[in-house]
């Protein structure tokens, strides 16, 4: 199994579908060209909360990596007692995600997308709260 806590997760504060401001963990491996963009739901926030608001969210995760939709990929693990680990798929209309849909990933599809990439020497976590305090 997977171990979630070798992940390096933050805290990403993003609009929900009502334009509200929501928290939620993200965790983005950086693979050269490629990107691999983990959610989870902030802890005390439902594990709905991003199914409910996929398109959102990867509209603003795609702006702020400043990538195009071919460059990534969107996972969500909803941690407890079976670790489910999703990918999230989009119909896009130039860069606009529409009509987001899921698949359960199998342990090796995970393995596939993103641990065989974890021994490259040019994989690296993004980090979005540089951003943000260079904003400030």
């Amino acid at each position: 199994m997977i171990d979630l806590h070798s992940l390096d997760f933050e805290s990403v504060r993003l609009q929900n579908r009502l334009g509200r401001l929501v928290d939620v963990d993200v965790c983005c491996l950086n693979l050269g060209q490629r990107f691999v963009v983990i959610l989870q739901a902030a802890e005390g926030a439902p594990a709905a909360l991003i199914g409910k608001n996929a398109e959102h969210f990867a509209f603003q995760l795609r702006e702020k990596l400043s990538a195009t939709p071919e460059q990534l990929d969107f996972l969500q693990v909803n941690s407890g007692d079976d670790d489910r680990w999703l990918r999230w798929r989009f119909q896009w209309a130039g860069n606009t995600p529409l009509k987001g849909h899921c698949e359960v990933l199998s342990e090796k599809a995970r393995k596939g997308l993103v641990w065989a990439h974890l021994n490259q020497d040019e994989i690296r976590f993004h980090r979005f709260t540089a951003e943000r305090a260079a904003v400030a």
